[in-house]
Order: C-alpha cells, then sequence, then structure tokens
C-alpha cells in the first residue's frame, strides 16, 4: 500500500510539473530543528530534537530547441549547411551531456542531408570555422550547471552538406539529440548516487534526454539591382556640368522558387552632387522624402544620412520588376 501510495504521489509531481528549472541546488541539506519549553515545578525547561536532515536529490533533465524561427535556406549542393540549436540543463544540478547528430531516414522531408558533424559554440551565437570547436564524443561533451545561468546552455550547430538533385523548394531534415550522464531513463526513476557529490538522481519529465529537428529547404532564389543615369543639362543636353541634373533608374528583380523577405534599397548620394527634393518615385508613383511608413516605404536621409532609402518589403521570386528613380543635381 505504501509502494503504491509512493508511485501515486510520483506521477502527481511528474503531472504537476510542467519542466523543472533548476530550483534549489542538488545536495543542499535542508535541516529542521523543533524545541520544547515549558516551566516544570515552577523552572524553565529547554528541550530540542535532533536534527532532521533531508538532501536535496538532483533532478536530470535537458532541452533541445532550434533557434531558427523556421526552414532554413540553402542552395542544391551546399557545402556544410548550418543548423543552429541550444542545448539546456533544466535540472538542478551539473550535467554532463552527450550530443548526436543525425539526418538519414527522418520521415517527413525529400531528401537526406549528408551529416557532417557537431560544432560546438564559443559562446557568441555564431558559426565560426576554424575557431568555435567541432564536437568529439567522450572528449569535450558539455558540461552544464543548471544553478549558473552563465553556463546552464550551450549553442551547438549541426552541419551538414546539401544533395546537389534536390529541388527547389524541397526540404531535408536534420536532428540533434543530447543524453544527460546519469540518463536517458523513464521519467520518475531514481538513480541511486548518481547525482552531484552522490545524492540520488531523479529522471525528470525529459526522460534525460530530448530530441529537436531543423529544417533546410532548397532554394534557387536571386535578388539582382541595376543602376544606370540619364544626364539633362541647362540647355536641353547631355552634358555632365554643374547644374545639371542625373536622374539615377534603380531596377530590382529576384527569380526562383522563395520569397526574399524584408528588402530594402539604399542609395548615398555621390559627391559633388545635391539630391533635389520630391524626386523619389517607386515604380511611377512619387514618393515623400519624410519617413511615414504608413503613406509609403521610402525616406531621404532620415534612415540613412544624405542617402535614398526605399523599402520593397517581401519579394517573392519572379515578381515583376521594382523601378526606383530619383535626382541629384551637379554642384
Amino acid at each position: 500500500m505504501m509502494r503504491a501510495a509512493a508511485l501515486l504521489a510520483a506521477a502527481l509531481w511528474l503531472a504537476a510539473s510542467p519542466a523543472w528549472a533548476a530550483g534549489t541546488p542538488a545536495g543542499t541539506a535542508i535541516v529542521n530543528r523543533a524545541e520544547v519549553v515549558a516551566m516544570i515545578v515552577g523552572s524553565p525547561v529547554h528541550v530540542v530534537s535532533l536534527d532532521d536532515t533531508v538532501v536535496v536529490q538532483e533532478i536530470v533533465d535537458v532541452d533541445v530547441t532550434l533557434q531558427s524561427a523556421g526552414n532554413v535556406f540553402v542552395a542544391a549542393g551546399g557545402i556544410d549547411a548550418v543548423l543552429t540549436f541550444r542545448v539546456t540543463n533544466l535540472g538542478n544540478g551539473i550535467d554532463t551531456l552527450s550530443l548526436v547528430g543525425a539526418s538519414a531516414g527522418i520521415a517527413g522531408d525529400d531528401f537526406d542531408p549528408t551529416f557532417k558533424k557537431l560544432v560546438l559554440d564559443d559562446g557568441d551565437g555564431l558559426y565560426e570555422p576554424g575557431i568555435d570547436p567541432d564536437y568529439v564524443p567522450g572528449t569535450n561533451d558539455p558540461i552544464l550547471d543548471a544553478n549558473d545561468p552563465a553556463n546552464d546552455s550551450i549553442v551547438v550547430f549541426v552541419l551538414n552538406d546539401i544533395p546537389g538533385a534536390a529541388l527547389d523548394g524541397q526540404l531535408g531534415r536534420s536532428e540533434l539529440r543530447a543524453d544527460s550522464s546519469p540518463g536517458p531513463a523513464a521519467p520518475g526513476t531514481t538513480i541511486a548516487g548518481a547525482g552531484d557529490g552522490g545524492v540520488d538522481a531523479v529522471i525528470g519529465l525529459s526522460g534525460g534526454s530530448d530530441t529537436e529537428l531543423g529544417t533546410y529547404e532548397v532554394s534557387t532564389l536571386a535578388v539582382a539591382i541595376s543602376k544606370s543615369s540619364t544626364v539633362l543639362d541647362s540647355l536641353g543636353g547631355d552634358r555632365p556640368e554643374p547644374g545639371a541634373t542625373i536622374t539615377y533608374e534603380l531596377v530590382v528583380t529576384s527569380s526562383g522558387g522563395s520569397t526574399a523577405s524584408g528588402l530594402v534599397v539604399t542609395d548615398p548620394m555621390p559627391a559633388n552632387t545635391s539630391y533635389v527634393p520630391g524626386s523619389i518615385s517607386l515604380n511611377g508613383v512619387t514618393q515623400t522624402d519624410a519617413d511615414d511608413p504608413s503613406t509609403d516605404g521610402s525616406n531621404f536621409s532620415v534612415t540613412n544620412a544624405n542617402a535614398v532609402t526605399v523599402t520593397l518589403g517581401d519579394l517573392p521570386g519572379g515578381s515583376p520588376a521594382q523601378t526606383i528613380t530619383f535626382q541629384v543635381t551637379i554642384d
């Protein structure tokens, strides 16, 4: 009956805990002492109990999270395509984690990337070839301290090659798994003496192991910009003399099966010229010089000093060319 009650209590603890996030460090002693004060035959008596000590067990929990918001766009035949993950110790102790990357046979994609290696971030969150160290199992396994916010997680890069035969829009998946040193095991499992300082380790909700997927998307998207100019002098000719007006034309195009997001075009004024106020146009529509995104996405010398800035936004491959014009005069 007592065993059944203990199992029920463990089940309720697991169900009520969305994710263990540190808390009291493993190995902490919780000491309790009671005392009694009384008067016996007119004299005070002070009785103190023996200390009752409970040592906090280690909770073993790990989380792997993809750091990109969506698919990572790659080119067919690409080398060392990077997926970025963060591995976090969600327990209340110090864990050594082993890492495994894989790409073959993952359901739901169109092709298998070729797994190359895992790389450990040096702390800046950026993949830097030749600077960030390659992961070597058993040699530089990450040691994460859940009680130290500066050392409770690490960024891990998964590198794959993309097959040259992959087609535009096709998806390929790769995964990262992190296993804690006392686990993996069923949530609620107690491993005697496996925690910090020899305390018991209790496997948390993750089972002491977590796996996360990342997705590559093949894209042939290309963005191009061309620029040309025409000169009009004061006599109607095309001589570039002081006082003449130069009209610049910029044409932005996109091709491929994906979408270029957040396109912004910036063109600084050339030396020895002055911008002609109110001369910006986009696809034949006059733009304002002020910073008024509710009216248009263009301005002069607001977003960037002494420069024309035009916001095009998202531009799917194959969209009509976007034509920007503006004018300057030669000083």
